[in-house]
């Protein structure tokens, strides 16, 4: 095809593929088309178009030139990973969606040779495609992803394609549809964690339809209702099955739940369900279940992820390899305007986090100086093509709308996670302790009663957990830390010796008490220094530690329980949220201020406060850059005060 024909074509059928969103979810092209009459006018938002551009010419860049061996050429380069992501074809359908918009045939052919690139991750003769080629990985779940870009893009672009090469993507769709419905085959019996039964629920669905595949429908249907059977927890009504096996308790009793995981794969596969299908049922549950999972939803759009079983994926505005949010969000948008709201808060969240083209894993990924990950930005582009074409019409972001975490006051507490999330005033925190770990020999989330999330309205976040240890539980599908090495960004007790460390991220034993008089509240436990694994056969001794939020300042303070036979002091660890360019100034050998865009943080200390190691510490999870403050805790408690100055 010459661009002349390519011109011609992409303009005589604009407006029969603008219909289609309409025709393949009817419920949800509606209740969009109803909610933007209320909006500003335009049927799209520019600021998504053009952080869809950008992504996609990012994208584009990053293509592998026919001269490449026969593995390569194609596919899409990793600048951070070093290897190609089997999944990269997810970026055929925003590939195509763009050179609709555009009418610049480089990004049908860059979407034809992505396709033809696929082969190198055949699965044998199953059906399905493989995770990785090098380093190998065989997991062939994933194909559940690839069918819904395939259909995706068959159903909204398939015009814009070769014949020949259209056909090819139907009957290899049809495969793989085939194939994901032996591998899944219902909930209980499932060879992975609850976002693939549930996912897959959606996409041979959405083959039924796109494909003319009846015979999968009823299956659709039953991984779908399983899941809403059996796979949500009982008090707080959060999806479980983020482990393995799915429905496995912890010691506490506690569920295997990951938000980043809900709210980008398995949640936004249960709404669009419902949609697709008409089902007042699915929808109704689907609505329950985004009331529940938005209480974590900062103010900023950023999933609070600290407590999650893969927590090891989390970036702040979701996960590593996951899809995103807003499509799901938008569609019940007429429901309530709080899930449009959190939907554009999210995805200004990720655009912050895109330089040159590229979605990258954390707010100061970039400003530290790292290479950002493809993955994160072909399947969010991805998700967003959905949105825009699944919609005539999206609704605009209303500033009188605020989430469920702007409005809280108090205490609630997760029992069926052990996640404590406190309000009060301006202060947000998250304290975590759960016992449910992905990896059976450490404590990976916020736990021992340390806190995930400390935040203040003003400034955002100010103190944020990563893994208690860097582990790289799949390695594909992380990304190796820097020469500064594993420093958790977690708020923690310790005691060292040498290399070795006991702190109470690994106390998985740990109670928290709330105390709310109504002006302050106050959370207590008792604590165990534990060296890892949890079990207590390593103990340094037991610490007091209180937090206390109160409008002016919130408290942190820690004091020696039990001390056995340590040989170096206790100390508090205050790794404060601050990227490299933020004014420091030491105000006493007891008190620093740190000079943020919107306020001064100042730290007060009882007891001598101290930096510690470079300038800023970084973890990738989930993606800051931090001020490392260590007081030791003397013979009597420490307290340490925050206060934020605007």
């Amino acid at each position: 095809m010459n661009r002349r024909q390519f011109i011609t074509q992409t303009g005589q059928t604009a407006l029969a593929t603008s219909l289609l969103g309409s025709l393949l979810y009817p419920a949800g092209a509606a209740q969009a088309a109803e909610a933007a009459k209320h909006s500003l006018p335009g049927a799209r938002p520019e600021e998504l178009e053009k952080l869809f551009a950008t992504w996609t010419d990012g994208l584009l860049a990053r293509q592998i030139g026919p001269e490449a061996d026969r593995e390569s050429a194609g596919a899409l380069a990793c600048p951070a990973c070093g290897f190609i992501h089997g999944r990269c074809g997810d970026a055929i359908y925003p590939l195509l969606r763009r050179a609709r918009i555009s009418k610049d045939e480089r990004f049908t052919d860059a979407a034809v040779r992505l396709f033809n690139w696929m082969a190198c991750m055949d699965d044998k003769d199953t059906g399905g495609w493989i995770n990785n080629l090098k380093p190998l990985s065989t997991w062939n779940g994933i194909t559940t992803f690839s069918l819904i870009t395939f259909c995706e893009a068959l159903h909204y672009h398939g015009d814009l394609l070769p014949a020949p090469v259209r056909q090819r993507m139907t009957e290899r769709a049809v495969k793989a549809a085939d194939f994901i419905a032996k591998r899944f085959p219902n909930v209980k019996d499932s060879p992975s964690n609850v976002n693939y039964p549930m996912t897959t629920g959606y996409s041979l669905a959405l083959a039924a339809k796109v494909l003319n595949l009846p015979r999968h429908r009823d299956q659709a249907k039953r991984l779908i209702y399983e899941c809403l059977e059996t796979r949500f927890s009982p008090k707080d009504h959060l999806l479980f099955g983020e482990f393995h096996p799915q429905d496995q308790r912890s010691p506490r009793g506690r569920y295997g739940v990951d938000l980043g995981y809900n709210v980008e794969e398995s949640l936004q596969a249960l709404t669009l369900y419902a949609v697709l299908e008409n089902d007042p049922v699915v929808r109704a549950a689907a609505v329950k279940a985004w009331r529940s999972h938005l209480a974590f939803m900062l103010p900023d759009g950023a999933w609070d992820n600290s407590w999650g079983t893969r927590v090891a994926k989390w970036t702040w505005w979701g996960s590593r390899t996951s899809d995103g949010c807003e499509q799901a969000l938008f569609a019940l948008s007429g429901e309530d305007p709080v899930f449009g709201a959190a939907a554009w808060r999210n995805l200004r969240l990720q655009k912050a986090c895109t330089h040159d083209g590229l979605l990258h894993g954390g707010p100061d990924l970039a400003h530290h100086g790292l290479k950002p990950c493809v993955h994160h930005t072909f399947t969010h582009a991805k998700a967003l093509a959905a949105t825009l074409d699944m919609f005539p019409a999206i609704p605009t972001a209303d500033p009188m709308v605020r989430l469920p975490r702007e409005i809280a006051d108090g205490v609630r507490d997760y029992t069926d996670i052990g996640v404590q999330l406190t309000a009060r005033a301006p202060w947000r925190a998250t304290l975590g302790t759960g016992d449910v770990t992905y990896s059976k020999d450490k404590a990976f989330h916020a736990t021992g009663a340390a806190p995930g999330v400390i935040w203040h309205d003003a400034v955002g976040p100010l103190f944020v957990a990563s893994l208690s240890d860097y582990l790289m539980v799949e390695p594909t599908n992380m990304v190796p830390l820097p020469d500064c090495g594993d420093e958790p960004l977690t708020l923690r007790i310790e005691t060292r010796d040498g290399a070795k460390r006991w702190t109470n991220l690994y106390d998985t034993s740990a109670v928290l008490a709330h105390q709310d008089d109504g002006k302050r509240i106050t959370a207590k436990s008792i604590v165990r220094l534990l060296a890892g694994g949890g079990s207590g056969a390593d103990v340094a001794g037991a610490c007091k530690l209180a937090y206390t939020f109160e409008r002016e300042a919130m408290t942190i303070s820690a004091g020696i329980q039990d001390r056995r036979d340590a040989k170096q002091p206790f100390t508090l660890v205050l790794p404060l949220v601050s990227r490299r360019g933020e004014e420091v100034k030491r105000l006493s050998d007891n008190m620093v201020a740190i000079i943020k865009p919107r306020g001064r943080v100042v730290i007060s200390s009882t007891a001598p406060l101290r930096g510690e190691g470079p300038e800023r510490i970084f973890n990738h999870v989930p993606g800051f850059e931090a001020l490392k403050l260590v007081t030791d805790i003397p013979a009597g408690d420490v307290t340490v005060t925050v206060r934020v100055e605007t």
